[in-house]
């Protein structure tokens, strides 16, 4: 996601929303909750890469609401498509 952040700046706005599921993995929510402590400190995104180990699924993003795979390139043109449709819409 950084690739993304610094190619687009200011002109997306990137949220992440956690859904810790608990019933299958009981540290999910302390983990969600230890990723949230990070950003408050500034320091998310470290935490993040610091965090990869043991987990078995991707993440799921979306733009304007649409799911998008979760391949940077797709991504981005996704956010690409987005941005010049902003001026279109009647």
């Amino acid at each position: 996601m950084k690739p993304l952040l610094v190619h687009f700046g200011t002109r997306i706005l990137f949220e992440v929303r956690h859904f810790p599921p608990t019933s299958i993995h009981h540290h999910a929510l302390d983990a969600a909750q230890a990723a949230e402590c990070a950003a408050d400190q500034g320091k998310f995104w470290e935490y993040e890469e610091g965090s990869d180990k043991g987990v078995e699924g991707t993440p799921t993003f979306f733009v304007n609401g649409v799911m998008v795979k979760s391949k940077l390139g797709a991504i981005q043109r996704a956010i690409e498509a987005a941005m010049g449709s902003v001026g279109r819409r009647s």
